[in-house]
């Protein structure tokens, strides 16, 4: 029976990581992924897991434990069956309780979850020669099977299942769990009345403790509260620290939270290893270097820290591309960052067990000792995502909470019946060591983003790396709520980066689109109301300021984004593009928050919405890119209104984009897509069609024609030759594809594998097998020919000969003229075909023109003859 215990326990650690992880992303859809929200949910796991660990000490322990864990295990899967109708209470209850209502949900199972550990305890532990070492190695199991629960998940049943069906598959588990338990046990006596006292006890039950009472209760307590409160800052900043090494994929963060876990049950597993050789139970000094080590050791990873990104690119040079290697390389960086401390955190309920001693009431003991750890990890959580980070950044984040720790390993020595000499100067040594070095970490180094562009970095060796880093200059840098922002300066382009990703520059391709984005749905509609999903660089959110709007809405969840946009505003220190000061403008409304929650709070329809976030690669960006966040932007849009989609092509397959297309279409009945750098979509109820006397207007407009010439845009022509697909060509394209939603993840579980490959090609060679007529989207205007004419121009300055050609002989099929053949031999001459450009410009000059255009006729004719001359 202990071993079947040892191996459910496993398996249900596993299923509560599964069950925690889709209840977060399920919640964070409802509540928003706020710090905040973020921070309550974690807290409301742990704080009710606390709740049950209290409860299991004094109230369960007078029912048969088996029986009490199967019945824990079997709520827990009965649960996980209800939370999707349960759920929907979140959705419906007013915005302000929505984290309220959020945390009772979460309640009665995490109270469940929390209760399991004492219980079992009880069940093995009471009567135990050693009764520390089974609790030890019941504990590394629990969290054993939690470290293979994100794992699965995300690398097995999310991709096949998805959220809800992979809810269902653990909730099953536990019910089988249930039911085998109660099938075992059947017939068999209580193990409360079963249970007889030993005839003789062993060495370390007949040595009592070194401490016992009220005092050592209460120092062991404090030291377990302490414990679980400075894990939990480390785990934040840990965190921050890896996705600026290798960035926050759903694989990144799932490896990262899986290897935590492991320290933690490697840290049991060995101390249980050493209990169990040990003659006298350990005093609390035991505790006080636990706390010691993890202290130092989380200082010193704010060192390592700094050359983690370089480790990120020799690990990648000599791993192979492909997403197992990158997996390979994100399990090492994790372990070699978090390894250390967790083990030194993971031994610290078993020694605590030990410490406070007996035979008897095992399971009250780690009833309390387990709780007041769940309680200190719950307030940690919470201090750490909304006062710490956000507030003093990471390396003072883990500086205080080292230091906290060690007061505590003080507070330990000082109870002590004599002096400790030894631990109280290895304390003080780690506090001169860490209030006296620099632990911050290398921010321009670190903030670079290798990870991004490795194939880029790859030639380089170390030298070549120090000289591209010694070109950079950090501007800014800020450890946010949600993220660290930091800008850099290389020559006269600036750089905006999010945990070390390049997200906006005042570079010409990252300008043209980030324009683009702004100005593409504004010549569509008469929009009075706009929001923009999406801060960056401000670029985009400047655009649509040109437009004669009465107000813009932009939702930036990082507060520290807005402040690093102030870089590209005009008078910057740079002399490219700017973004026109949006922050200035009174029509402009900064709504700081989750796009998702706050664009359910709103009431009034948009005209137009711009949903710009970064690469759907990235998890918690990646919710902005499914179809129930576009029925969202659809359910706020006015009749006539358009929706606006980035979406971006590098890192992306074929495939993927065929779905991210795919979804956009299945939820407006009209789309197209211009091709640009990346791909822009506009959608809407409506038919898409440009006036010609709107555009007109716009561009008559001083600061949009400005604007747009950062975009390489002059005339209104250059913006429809950019049509890629209309609804035909869209509806070909994407035929077939499967939709991404929040349930499927498909996205999200797909882009991280083909970040590091080059799909561009493939992808821009599928668009091209459905061209559209960029004439058909304009309407409106007094003369074909003339359109046509403009078209073929566009298409010539494009470089795309073989378009404007085409374009050229309609127009002068319909209205032959002077311009129409001037524009033919042009494009006829650029094409090798001088004897259709001689022909061309000599009707030219047979038909008219002006002085300056028959000149300008006449001088290519004449370098016709000149080159014939010089043949």
């Amino acid at each position: 029976m202990p071993q079947v215990l040892f191996l459910v326990f496993m398996l249900t650690g596993a299923t509560s990581l599964i069950f925690q992880v889709v209840w977060t992303r399920l919640l964070l859809l409802s509540v928003g992924t706020t710090p905040t929200a973020m921070s309550v949910v974690l807290a409301a796991f742990m704080g009710g897991m606390a709740i049950g660990a209290i409860l299991a000490g004094r109230w369960l322990t007078r029912y048969d434990s088996v029986r009490t864990y199967a019945w824990l295990e079997g709520w827990a899967g009965l649960y996980g069956l209800a939370t999707p109708a349960l759920l929907v209470l979140v959705d419906a209850a007013p915005i302000g309780v929505q984290i309220v209502v959020a945390t009772a949900l979460l309640l009665p199972a995490t109270i469940a979850m929390g209760a399991s550990l004492p219980v079992l305890s009880r069940a093995l532990g009471e009567g135990a020669d050693r009764p520390a070492v089974t609790v030890g190695f019941l504990y590394a199991a629990n969290t054993l099977g939690a470290v293979a629960g994100p794992l699965l998940g995300v690398f097995a049943l999310f991709p096949v299942l998805g959220l809800h069906r992979t809810l269902v598959t653990a909730a099953i588990v536990n019910l089988a769990v249930c039911a085998l338990l109660l099938i075992l046990r059947a017939g068999r006596p209580s193990d409360a009345l079963a249970r007889t006292p030993p005839v003789e006890d062993r060495a370390l039950a007949r040595t009592p403790p070194v401490e016992e009472g009220a005092h050592a209760g209460a120092t062991v307590l404090v030291a377990l509260a302490g414990s679980g409160a400075a894990a939990m800052v480390y785990e934040v900043a840990w965190s921050r620290t890896l996705s600026m090494a290798f960035g926050s994929s759903i694989y990144g963060v799932s490896i990262m939270l899986s290897m935590f876990l492991l320290g933690l049950a490697g840290g049991s597993w060995i101390a249980s290893l050493v209990l169990a050789r040990l003659r006298r139970a350990p005093s609390s000094l035991a505790l006080a270097w636990l706390l010691v080590g993890s202290s130092t050791t989380a200082f010193i990873s704010l060192h390592l820290g700094r050359v983690l990104p370089f480790t990120f690119l020799e690990l990648f040079r000599d791993l192979p591309n492909s997403p197992a290697g990158v997996h390979a390389i994100q399990v090492i960086l994790s372990l070699a960052l978090m390894l250390p401390t967790t083990l030194c955190l993971g031994a610290m309920l078993p020694t605590a067990v030990a410490i406070v001693g007996g035979r008897s009431q095992v399971g009250r003991s780690v009833g309390r000792l387990y709780s007041a750890n769940l309680l200190g990890s719950s307030a940690g959580a919470v201090g750490a995502s909304l006062l710490l980070v956000a507030s003093v950044g990471i390396e003072a984040s883990v500086r205080m909470a080292a230091l906290g720790a060690l007061f505590v390993a003080l507070v330990l020595v000082a109870r002590q019946p004599r002096f400790r000499v030894a631990t109280a100067a290895g304390a003080a040594l780690s506090v001169m060591v860490i209030l006296t070095l620099d632990g911050t970490p290398a921010r321009l180094a670190q903030t670079f983003g290798m990870y991004a562009v490795a194939p880029q970095y790859v030639p380089y060796d170390a030298n070549g790396m120090r000289q591209v880093l010694s070109v950079h200059e950090l501007l800014y840098y800020e450890d946010g709520p949600t993220a660290t922002v930091a800008v850099q300066r290389v020559d006269k382009y600036h750089l905006l980066k999010i945990n070390g990703k390049t997200d906006a520059s005042n570079g010409a391709t990252d300008v043209q689109t980030q324009t683009l984005v702004g100005h593409l749905p504004l010549m569509v509609t008469d929009a009075e109301r706009v929001a923009v999903v999406g801060w960056g660089s401000g670029m985009t959110v400047g655009a649509a300021l040109t437009h004669p709007v009465d107000t813009v809405d932009a939702y930036e969840i990082e507060p520290a984004v807005v402040e690093a946009s102030r870089f590209f505003e005009p008078g910057n220190g740079s002399p490219l593009p700017h973004n026109g000061d949006p922050l200035s403008d009174p029509r402009l409304t900064m709504i700081l928050g989750d796009a998702r929650g706050e664009l359910r709070r709103q009431t009034v329809p948009y005209d137009v919405i711009i949903n710009q976030p970064s690469n759907p690669w990235l998890t918690g960006v990646a919710n902005l890119f499914t179809r129930d966040f576009f029925e969202l932007l659809a359910s706020k849009l006015a009749p006539t209104g358009v929706v606006c989609q980035w979406v971006q092509t590098y890192g992306m397959s074929e495939q993927a984009t065929r779905t991210l297309m795919a979804t956009f279409r299945s939820v407006f009945p009209h789309v197209v897509t211009f091709t640009d750098r990346d791909l822009i979509m506009l959608g809407s109820f409506e038919p898409i069609r440009f006036s010609a006397p709107r555009l007109r207007e716009r561009f008559r407009n001083p600061r949009i024609r400005a604007s747009l010439r950062f975009a390489f845009v002059e005339y209104p022509a250059d913006l429809i030759v950019k049509l890629g697909l209309d609804d035909h060509g869209m509806d070909a394209f994407a035929a077939g594809a499967p939709l991404n939603t929040d349930d499927n993840m498909r996205i999200e579980l797909a882009a991280p594998r083909t970040l590091y490959a080059d799909h561009q090609d493939a992808i821009y060679a599928a668009l091209a097998e459905h061209p559209a007529m960029p004439l058909d989207l304009v309407t409106n205007y007094d003369s074909e020919a003339e359109v046509s004419l403009e078209l073929a121009a566009s298409f010539f300055t494009d470089g795309r000969d073989d378009d404007a050609l085409a374009h050229a002989e309609h127009a002068l099929a319909l209205d032959p003229s002077f311009d129409g053949l001037k524009l033919l031999g042009q494009i006829a001459h650029r094409q090798g075909d001088t004897g259709r450009a001689r022909n061309a410009w000599s009707l030219a000059l047979a038909m008219g023109g002006d002085d300056a255009g028959r000149a300008f006729v006449r001088g290519l004719l004449q370098s016709l003859d000149v080159a014939v001359l010089s043949n």
